[in-house]
């Protein structure tokens, strides 16, 4: 994590299930459609970048390198967007 004594921006973009601002080593989703996009090393339990395709845990399917089939990441995706909606 960033560390503390560091003045955070306010509008300095979110990323990862953490919802934390870019630290550390990351890593890009390979789905185009991914709504959060990129995630911290140590909060998707890696410790090197894996070899080929990535999914994230929201887009994977029953691997980390095949994602979910199309209808079931539609929805969910609607339902993630909406919750983020209602949050702000």
């Amino acid at each position: 994590p960033p560390e503390e004594t560091d003045p955070i921006d306010p509008d300095e973009p979110r990323y990862c299930l953490c919802d934390q601002i870019s630290f550390g080593e990351m890593i890009l989703c390979d789905n185009d459609l991914c709504p959060i996009e990129w995630f911290h090393f140590s909060c998707v339990s890696l410790t090197t970048k894996p070899k080929g395709k990535w999914f994230c845990p929201k887009c994977r399917g029953d691997r980390p390198n095949v994602m979910k089939p199309k209808g079931q990441f539609l929805k969910e995706l609607e339902r993630y967007n909406r919750e983020k909606e209602e949050k702000a």
